[in-house]
Order: structure tokens, then sequence, then C-alpha cells
């Protein structure tokens, strides 16, 4: 069992898992030599499961996206990134595309999230 599994039940529609790698941003110049073997690292773990999802590597997070037909792998998948050294907390999640986001408007988007929920659970 995944320490998430309490506070998302799998039946909520994610389309990632958010990655937050622990202290490697403390190794100054090798910080991007321990980023990409902890991507590497990641990538060989889902490859074991014999998952091919892809990983992203923004600043500060990693993102595992999954695949829309590919949730019933995702508690396994999961469970398995507690093998993986480097990390120090994991969570599904829904990303919400930036082009949901009307940014030329003067009014602020506040209930943005709550739209977006809205319309998961239906």
């Amino acid at each position: 069992m995944h320490l998430f599994q309490y506070r998302l039940p799998m039946s909520f529609i994610t389309n990632t898992i958010l990655i937050r790698y622990g202290e490697l941003a403390l190794k100054g110049k090798n910080r991007r030599k321990f980023l990409h073997t902890l991507r590497q690292n990641i990538k060989q773990k889902l490859r074991s499961l014999n998952v091919s999802w892809p990983v992203r590597q923004p600043f500060g997070y990693h993102y595992i996206d999954v695949p829309a037909d590919k949730h019933s792998a995702m508690e396994g998948v999961l469970d398995s990134l507690t093998e993986v050294a480097g990390i120090a907390w994991y969570a599904p999640a829904h990303r919400i595309p930036l082009e949901k986001i009307d940014l030329a408007s003067d009014t602020p988007r506040y209930n943005l999230i709550d739209e977006q929920v809205t319309k998961l659970a239906r």
C-alpha cells in the first residue's frame, strides 16, 4: 500500500504522478548529474514494471505522465516509487492545462480548481 492511498482514491481521475526529490538540490555543481540519474532511475523502475510512461523534469519536480487508458497500473507504479532512492515524496495528481486558465482576463479564475474537480466528479 502506498503512502497516499488514503488521501486520493484510485477512482479519482489522475493524469500525472508528481515526484519531489530530496537533498539533491544541495549538491552544487553536480546537481544536473544527480537529477539526470534520478530521472533515469525512475524510468528504469517503470521499465521493470513494463510501463513506458513519459517522465518530465521541470525545475524542482519530476512528473510521470499517466496515459488515460493505463490507470489500472497506477497503484503498482506508486508502490514501486518507494524503492527509488532520492525521492522525498510523491503523489497522484490531476494536472490542469495552462490553456484552461484565461491569462488575458482581468478577473482572476479562483474557481478554476472547483470547476475542474466538479467536471472530473461527473
